[in-house]
């Protein structure tokens, strides 16, 4: 397997990934302050995008996954193929295909990854709870068609808590957009669908986003 940075546009000078400032800062045992947790934004991940010609109706895409590892924040790749990853590996943490997020643990993947959907916004959301990590797919984190217009809107008030493959990390994520380039109103752009933005934090020293 290789890793391969993502190639989308993020933030400010289009690099693969935008390290911003922390939300928080915490002291670790000893009494030294701890360094703050980067906020990574990811733009445009592909979901298995619509592949037809045909305009109008639901997307087709190849019905694949994009994997994805958010200890390095790459997309990963077969190195022989070049071809997005299987299930079987145990490189990527959370994998993307249309509505569908799942996470490299229990029928999905070899790892022990796992999931929940905390009731909360990203930052108010300051621990990540292992009593509630699932390793089934998460289904709810949207809404769908709520005012007639066929649109994938994240719901308010809902962060991803992730367990990573090694189980060993967590991260907190936040979904942005489901539309390629964000727009503000996607009813009203004729932006694709199936591409994911989003900004995640990882603590890969317990279970403290702080």
């Amino acid at each position: 397997m290789r890793r391969l940075p993502l190639l989308f546009a993020v933030l400010l000078l289009g690099g693969t990934l935008a390290l911003t400032g922390c939300d928080s800062t915490g002291v670790s045992d000893d009494g030294e302050e701890d360094a703050p947790l980067r906020t990574i934004r990811v733009e445009n991940l592909p979901a298995d995008p619509d592949t037809s010609s045909a305009p109008g109706g639901r997307p087709q895409g190849y019905n694949q996954f994009a994997f994805f590892d958010l200890r390095d924040s790459t997309l990963v790749l077969r190195s022989d193929t070049e071809t997005r990853a299987d299930s079987a590996s145990t490189e990527w943490d959370i994998a993307f295909r249309s509505v569908d997020i799942i996470v490299n643990g229990g029928a999905n993947g070899p790892g022990e990854g796992a999931v929940y959907l905390a009731e909360g916004a990203f930052q108010e959301v300051t621990e990540a709870t292992p009593d509630s990590l699932t390793r089934d797919a998460v289904t709810d984190w949207y809404t769908y068609n709520a005012n007639g217009n066929n649109i994938v809107r994240p719901t308010p008030g809902r962060t991803l808590v992730v367990r990573t493959a090694d189980g060993e990390s967590y991260a907190k994520i936040r979904i942005l957009s489901y539309y390629e380039g964000a727009p503000e109103t996607p009813a009203e752009s004729d932006a694709a669908s199936r591409y994911y933005t989003f900004e995640y934090q990882i603590q890969d020293d317990g279970t403290s986003f702080e």
